[in-house]
């Protein structure tokens, strides 16, 4: 895993932690999908797009400057959802 990989792994943790959201939420959010996202997220992925960072970064509301930097940025919570073939527990 590169130095880069896992820099962005790790902004991706936050980032989804930050705005209280699963994997799976996250993806839906960013427009990818839920697989890439893993891979993304566990530094698999050796060489991103841009247009996926931009992507990342429009999706959170932050901008590149801000992704990028070392210090660790504050994202909103989102309320999203749960995916449509999720149904949610019924309490009989």
């Amino acid at each position: 895993m590169s130095e880069a990989s896992q820099f962005i792994a790790a902004r991706l943790r936050i980032l989804r932690s930050q705005a209280s959201l699963s994997q799976e939420q996250a993806a839906d959010l960013v427009g990818i999908t839920f697989k890439y996202y893993q891979r993304l997220e566990s530094g698999a992925v050796l060489g991103i797009r841009l247009s996926s960072v931009e992507k990342i970064t429009k999706a959170y509301d932050i901008d590149l400057e801000t992704f990028f930097s070392k210090r660790k940025p504050k994202v909103r919570k989102f309320k999203v959802p749960p995916p449509p073939h999720r149904k949610p527990k019924s309490r009989v």
